[in-house]
């Protein structure tokens, strides 16, 4: 009877460890029934014994002695190489949970820690991320200093550095191609024409490590645009669009090209067109409103945010640009109406309580023009054909949104890039 009950135990248990994530005590208890089950039916089945003397015959006590210590030497290797793992994502995790209440520098030695602990590419990856961090803000910068340029040089150098290294560890993890890429697309490729094939070349691989994942499309969309070359930049996030239909990030960046060409009316009866044939999309209207409120438009912009939160009633970036286009309106209480309703779905983001708190307070100047998806969407989520993308914005810093005046948005211009980045061409060569 005990023997049946360990060995269902022991089936049941295996299976769902095969079949599911199991945890730690579903782990010993599978352990447990197994030896449970291996030693009943060894004690019920006694005639069929083997005896090995050892005595008798030392090559067989030599063997059996190096049997015994290949397996005591490789259950402690495991045991501490599963000891280091488990440290490294501990340390990870308590790195991630300090990160807003420390500095830069401190996250990134703890990530250190981490990847002293257990080489993997997802610290190293993450402490190149923190570079790009510093690199886009001192991009931003109207004025860098010569202080400012070597912090630049030596950051770019360390993130190329450190990309490299996570993409030994794990070279088919596209996010690391995607990594090293970001950081060559820093870099002016008129100084140094080798540095686009390079960048080509980690999108390629991208590409092919993750053909249907349309947000690296953007990636290689926006890392085009800063350098100017708006053309391949539309290409990709035709490409994306392809992909994904209501991809938000793509329309965004798209209409900002279209912007930049002065091709807004065009871009806007092109919108209207495909609505016309994907009327219950609603990240077509929403772009269609970002056209509209762009050409001054606003009557005809917020009738179109409207719509577009009609189809998908949770689509927060919607209702953030109606709110702002109901403050160019003047009519504030609708304005915080929509600002409200987006915290319910952000509450985390400073940006919309500080808004809210301008706007009741009276002190709400126009904001700065801008096509940055500020606010994340909760229900746009989607899995088509197997390309899994959503409308929000995408939890990386490979790049930042492009930089836009007040009166109109304009695709970074790459002279501020060269200015910042010309000591650094060097570190490529």
């Amino acid at each position: 009877m005990i023997g049946v009950i360990t060995f269902v135990s022991a089936i049941y248990l295996w299976l769902m460890s095969i079949f599911y994530v199991p945890g730690p005590v579903i782990v010993l208890l599978t352990a447990l029934m197994t030896g449970l089950f291996l030693s009943v039916y060894v004690a019920n089945n006694l005639s069929r014994t083997f005896t090995l003397n050892v005595i008798e015959n030392k090559h067989y006590g030599f063997v059996l002695i190096a049997l015994v210590l290949a397996v005591v030497i490789s259950t402690i290797t495991l045991v501490l190489k599963v000891s280091e793992q488990y440290l490294s994502q501990v340390s990870y995790v308590k790195s991630l949970l300090s990160a807003n209440s420390s500095s830069l520098a401190e996250f990134d030695e703890n990530l250190q820690a981490s990847e002293y602990l257990f080489a993997q590419d997802i610290f190293t990856a993450e402490r190149a991320r923190l570079r790009l961090v510093e690199l886009n803000r001192l991009v931003a910068l109207a004025e860098p200093t010569d202080l400012d340029r070597q912090v630049f040089q030596n950051n770019l150098i360390e993130g190329i550095t450190l990309s490299e290294k996570a993409i030994t560890l794990d070279p088919t993890n596209p996010f690391n191609h995607a990594l090293l890429a970001s950081f060559y697309g820093l870099l002016n490729v008129e100084q140094t024409p080798e540095v686009k094939s390079r960048r080509d070349n980690e999108l390629a691989q991208v590409k092919l490590l993750d053909p249907k994942n349309p947000s690296y499309l953007v990636l290689f969309a926006q890392l085009s645009a800063k350098q100017g070359d708006l053309v391949t930049a539309r290409s990709h996030l035709n490409e994306a669009l392809n992909l994904k239909n209501d991809y938000t990030d793509a329309l965004l960046l798209l209409s900002q090209i279209d912007l930049e060409e002065g091709k807004i009316e065009s871009a806007i009866k092109v919108t209207n067109s495909i609505i016309a044939l994907e009327p219950n999309n609603p990240a077509r209207y929403f772009q269609l409103g970002v056209l509209l409120a762009k050409n001054n438009n606003l009557d005809q912009s917020v009738i179109a945010f409207k719509e577009a939160i009609r189809l998908d009633n949770s689509y927060a970036n919607a209702r953030y640009f109606l709110a702002l286009t109901y403050l160019d309106l003047n009519k504030k209480e609708e304005a915080l109406i929509e600002l409200k309703n987006v915290l319910i779905t952000n509450p985390d983001n400073q940006e919309i309580k500080n808004l809210i708190s301008r706007v009741e307070s009276g002190e709400f100047t126009k904001v700065d023009s801008s096509l940055a998806v500020p606010v994340d969407d909760v229900s746009v989520v989607d899995k088509k054909e197997n390309v899994t993308t959503a409308t929000e914005t995408p939890d990386t810093d490979l790049v930042t949104p492009l930089n836009q005046n007040n009166n109109a948005p304009q695709i970074e211009d790459k002279s501020k890039t060269e200015s910042i980045s010309a000591d650094a061409d060097t570190v490529t060569e």
